[in-house]
C-alpha cells in the first residue's frame, strides 16, 4: 500500500444502486466493522471498469487500521468508517 497521510483522498470500492434522487446514490462498501450503507452525491463517485469507487478523506491512522470519512448520509454510522491498514486503496487528487 501506499503510503498515506491524513487528509488523503482515497477510493474506496463499492456497490452502487439508483437513490431516491438523480444526485445522490445508494451505496455499499464493506470496513473492519461490518458493511456500511447510506446515500452519497453521484460527483463523490467514480466507476472504473465496472467497478464503483467512493471518495473518501483520511481521519486517522493507527497501529492495524486506519479511519476515513465519507461524505453522506448512512444508516449505521456518521461517515467513519475503519479498514484494515495494509487495504491497498487508491489515492485521489485533491
Amino acid at each position: 500500500m501506499n503510503e498515506l497521510s491524513i487528509g488523503d483522498l482515497i477510493a474506496i470500492p463499492c456497490q452502487v444502486e439508483e437513490g431516491p434522487f438523480d444526485e445522490e446514490k445508494l451505496v455499499q462498501f464493506d470496513t473492519l466493522d461490518g458493511v456500511v450503507s447510506g446515500f452519497v452525491q453521484s460527483e463523490d463517485l467514480q466507476e472504473d471498469g465496472g467497478q464503483w469507487f467512493v471518495k473518501a478523506k483520511v481521519r486517522d491512522l493507527s497501529q492495524g487500521y486506519l479511519t476515513v470519512h465519507v461524505a453522506g448520509s448512512f444508516f449505521s454510522t456518521n461517515g467513519l468508517a475503519n479498514f484494515a491498514s495494509n487495504t491497498d486503496f487508491q489515492r485521489l487528487a485533491a
